[in-house]
């Protein structure tokens, strides 16, 4: 008998639950899920879209036992591919998703993904939002030009440009801390 194909994002409910299977294993596990998503949806707009709304119910679903990462990864994916249909939703959403002790309140990824869907619903560029909230410097908004790595201060600096807008922007990630932090200049 053929075995049953795994699910896919357009199948919200059995693929969120199929993420979770995958962080119960391990979180690199549960990331590579995402990571596959992403890169399907990456160039596919049905796929981009069941992706959005895949995250938008793992988000609305999150309990306090979820790993962090895939409350983040889930923003990630509506920061990149939600619109109209995820914006208010995500509004609600953010007030009941559970906190998390630490460096960082991950929650910070929701506000980066409700600015820039709201940049997207009202047509303007998202490097605006990007830049503001600190946001990391890759994906399909981005075009990194040069980097270069400057070890003694623990850093790198980026120049990239927006694909959409063709802005451009130099960008220092500092790694002298627990997790990079971005510090964005218009060039």
């Amino acid at each position: 008998m053929p075995e049953a194909a795994e699910p896919t994002p357009a199948d919200a409910e059995a693929w969120i639950a199929l993420v979770l299977r995958a962080y119960a294993e391990s979180i690199e596990h549960g990331n590579r899920c995402w990571q596959q998503a992403r890169t399907v949806a990456d160039g596919d707009a049905a796929a981009a879209s069941a992706l959005a709304r895949a995250a938008m119910l793992g988000l609305e679903r999150m309990g306090a036992d979820e790993p962090t990462s895939f409350g983040m990864l889930a923003c990630e994916a509506l920061r990149h591919f939600g619109g109209a249909p995820e914006l208010e939703r995500l509004r609600l959403a953010r007030a009941s998703l559970p906190p998390r002790p630490g460096l960082r309140d991950w929650r910070r990824d929701a506000d980066r993904a409700i600015a820039v869907i709201e940049g997207r619903v009202l047509g303007r560029c998202a490097c605006l939002a990007e830049s503001g909230s600190g946001a990391p410097v890759w994906g399909p908004l981005w075009e990194v030009e040069a980097e270069t790595v400057d070890a003694q201060r623990c850093c790198c600096e980026i120049t990239a440009r927006c694909t959409a807008c063709g802005a451009r922007w130099s960008v220092l990630r500092d790694d002298g801390y627990h997790y990079p932090q971005y510090h964005w200049t218009r060039l």
